[in-house]
């Protein structure tokens, strides 16, 4: 799937968090859903003690056999979920354990506990993060670096900026919205997990509700043109299933190479 010169730079400028870019459409209407729960792995729940997390970051580059179709037998490899393709384990979960523990420390990562969207507060932490070469002094940060690499590596492709968002309480959400970016994206989860629900738009009675829910280390690719068709939402945390503690993801944007 390709995307426009045009369309990458003109929403590249209207990505903003804070001072920086980035477009959310919420949506405004209710329905009547059914939901179609995906078959998921069980939670599992760890601690990784500030040994082990140096033990194992850096993340060691990725090493593959790359082919000239790498980006398009990236996504075969991948399930497909109501339009997106998602890959278990891009982590290992000693790499999940380790890379929740940097970036969810405020003294490794910049976070901002009190972001605005288009004059709007947004409920969870968020950070944006624009690869720009410059210095820094954040440990997430060099953390994010190498995530990209390993990420451009497997899809064989360019990665611009990392939109960060840390779901800290229970009760931080992202409603129905379709992203307005003018790239495709990838996002890895972290920590523990939530519903992240899909659902078609312009159907009339009742509209279907596709639930994915990522383990910590998992990764996904939305197609740009899935926003077209559909809607989607990160929903509160369910503290009835024991899996209610902070969820971070790392919302990548992409470049994909020309013959995808």
């Amino acid at each position: 799937p390709a995307t426009t010169e045009t369309d990458n730079n003109n929403n590249r400028r209207q990505r903003t968090h804070s001072s920086h870019t980035m477009t959310i459409s919420a949506a405004t209407t209710t329905d009547t859903t059914t939901t179609t729960e995906a078959t998921m792995m069980p939670p599992t729940t760890t601690t990784t003690t500030e040994e082990e997390t140096t033990a194992v970051l850096p993340l060691a580059p990725l090493k593959i056999q790359t082919s000239p179709t790498q980006f398009l037998d990236a996504l075969k490899e991948s399930e497909q979920i109501a339009g997106i393709f998602l890959r278990r384990q891009f982590l290992s979960s000693q790499e999940a354990d380790a890379a929740f523990s940097v970036l969810n420390d405020d003294k490794h990562f910049p976070w901002d506990h009190n972001p605005v969207l288009f004059g709007e507060a947004l409920t969870q932490h968020a950070y944006y993060y624009e690869r720009n070469g410059n210095p820094n002094e954040y440990a997430g940060i060099d953390l994010i670096e190498s995530l990209c690499t390993r990420i451009e590596t497997l899809y064989d492709g360019k990665i611009s900026d990392v939109f960060c968002n840390r779901f800290h309480h229970v009760k931080h959400n992202i409603g129905w919205h379709r992203d307005t970016y003018g790239e495709h994206i990838l996002v890895l989860s972290l920590g523990s997990r939530r519903n992240i629900q899909f659902r078609k738009r312009q159907l009339f009675g009742k509209r279907e509700v596709v639930t994915v829910r990522p383990n910590a280390g998992d990764i996904y690719f939305m197609p740009l043109q899935l926003n077209k068709t559909h809607m989607h939402r990160v929903c509160k945390a369910n503290p009835i299933d024991q899996d209610d503690g902070p969820r971070i993801s790392l919302v990548f944007f992409i470049q994909a190479p020309k013959y995808a």
